[in-house]
C-alpha cells in the first residue's frame, strides 16, 4: 500500500513476485508504471485508498506497506482492510514512525519544541508534518507509533504480531546543538546501528492472518 515512485515495486518485480500497488496520490501509479517499464515489467498499479482497498476479500498472500500508513487518518481501519483482503496464512509487513526514537523524542520534541521555544510558533502536530518533503505548501499528516499502540492496533485487526523491531539511525537524526552538532557525524555508524535497534526512527512490524 502506497507504490510512491515503485522502487519497492521493483526489487518486488525483479525477484519474480506477482506485484500489485496502490496508491492515493493520482500521479503516483503512473510514476510506477514508466519505472518499472524501463526494465520490462507491466505490474498492476491502481490509484486507491489503504482505508477502503479496492479488492476482493482474500485477494493476497502478502500485504506491505513501507511508511506511508502512518500518513493516514484512521491506520487502524487501514489494517482492518489489510486484514480482509488477505489470504488466511497471509503476512502482513509494515513499517512506520517510531515515537520513542532520539528523531522525535530528542530532535523534533526536547530540542526543537521545548528548547528553541518552537511551542510558542506551532503545535508539536504541525512541526512533526515539517518533516515531510513535499512540493506543494499543504503538510502532510504525520503519526508516530510506540511499539505497544502498534502492536495493539495491529492485535485489534485480528493478527498474530510474529516480529516487531526497531532500526535506522543516522547522525542527523541528533539534536543539532550549537558547538557539537558536527559531532555527531563522526559516530561510527554501526554503533549507530546498535542504538538504533532500541531509538531508530522505524518502527517495522511482520503480522500474519491466521
Amino acid at each position: 500500500m502506497g507504490c510512491g515512485a515503485g522502487y519497492d515495486a521493483y526489487e518486488s518485480c525483479r525477484n519474480g513476485t506477482h506485484y500489485v500497488g496502490i496508491d492515493i496520490t493520482p500521479e503516483n501509479p503512473e510514476r510506477t508504471r514508466k519505472h518499472l517499464g524501463f526494465y520490462g515489467y507491466t505490474p498492476q498499479v491502481i490509484t486507491g485508498d489503504a482505508e477502503n482497498l479496492p479488492f476482493k476479500t482474500e485477494s493476497f498472500e502478502i500485504l506491505f506497506s513501507v511508511g506511508v500508513l502512518h500518513h493516514t487518518p484512521d491506520i487502524k481501519k487501514s489494517f482492518l482492510e489489510a486484514f480482509r483482503v488477505l489470504k488466511g496464512g497471509g503476512e502482513f509487513w509494515i513499517v512506520v514512525y517510531h515515537k520513542n526514537s532520539i528523531f522525535y523524542r530528542i530532535h523534533l520534541f526536547l530540542f526543537n519544541h521545548v528548547f528553541q521555544l518552537g511551542f510558542l510558533k506551532r503545535s508539536l502536530k504541525e512541526r512533526l508534518s515539517m518533516i515531510e518533503f513535499t512540493t506543494s505548501n499543504v503538510r502532510p499528516l504525520v503519526n508516530v507509533y510506540t511499539r505497544t499502540s502498534l502492536r495493539k492496533l495491529l492485535t485489534q485487526a485480528g493478527f498474530t504480531i510474529e516480529s516487531l523491531y526497531i532500526r535506522r539511525l543516522k547522525a542527523e537524526e541528533f539534536p543539532p546543538i550549537p558547538l557539537i552538532w558536527k559531532m555527531w557525524r563522526f559516530i561510527p555508524q554501526r554503533w549507530l546501528d546498535i542504538i538504533g535497534k532500541a531509538f531508530g526512527w522505524y518502527l517495522i512490524a511482520k503480522a500474519k492472518k491466521l
